[in-house]
């Protein structure tokens, strides 16, 4: 059964990788179709810190699903159960901390630094508040997707992301045709999808995990 699910999660990694690159390609033309070049520029610049946080996030998560792994190899649930809390509770004060630093350095940069027209400073920093709110939600889950690796359950973590990358597209094309303040429509959206995936992915850790329990 070991051989049969590295096989699987091989597989399912290595998809999720395709069709989350092939959705992507297709979705960026109408992404800068839907912003325009110089909204889309903005996002990319003032929205960046979701790219970085992701990166953050995955270090993280490799981290925490070492020790939960280790713990898991010595058959100690309870063990577990106190590395679980512990990467949590990490995972609530870290990121607290670095929203306390960053929201009013970002702030400033994008009303003194980053040259942006007058008129979208305003909608900028809702994007950037808005990319703080996904940063803070991504990784405080850190600790639960870090036990679906642990507990090699990699094929379902790919199967949300691939759900996640899908839904991502159709926001794409929706995004061509929206009325208003696109900019401010696609980070709303951006982020209502991202905590969407985030919290089913908390619940069905809590669910199916003895490991996800609190117990400070």
């Amino acid at each position: 059964m070991s051989s049969h699910r590295i096989i699987l999660n091989t597989v399912a990694t290595y998809g999720r990788s395709i069709i989350t690159l092939g959705l992507g390609l297709f979705s960026s033309r109408w992404i800068l179709e839907g912003l325009g070049a110089t909204d889309y520029g903005l996002f990319a610049v003032v929205g960046s810190i979701i790219g970085f946080i992701t990166f953050f996030n995955g270090v993280m998560a490799v981290s925490a699903s070492r020790h939960f792994a280790f713990a898991l190899g010595r058959g100690d649930s309870d063990d577990v159960n106190k590395w679980f809390n512990t990467s949590l509770s990490i995972h609530v004060v870290l990121p607290v901390v670095l929203i306390a630093l960053g929201w009013p350095i970002g702030e400033y940069c994008i009303r003194h630094v980053f040259t942006i027209p007058i008129d979208r400073i305003a909608t900028c920093l809702w994007v950037f508040r808005l990319s703080l709110i996904v940063a803070f939600v991504s990784m405080v889950t850190i600790p639960y997707i870090a036990m679906f690796t642990a507990k090699q359950h990699i094929a379902e973590l790919a199967a949300w992301g691939v759900f996640q990358s899908l839904l991502s597209f159709i926001f794409a094309f929706i995004l061509t045709m929206a009325p208003g303040d696109r900019l401010i429509f696609y980070a709303v959206y951006g982020v209502a999808i991202s905590m969407l995936f985030q919290v089913i992915q908390v619940m069905r850790a809590r669910h199916i995990f003895k490991e996800c329990k609190l117990h400070y």
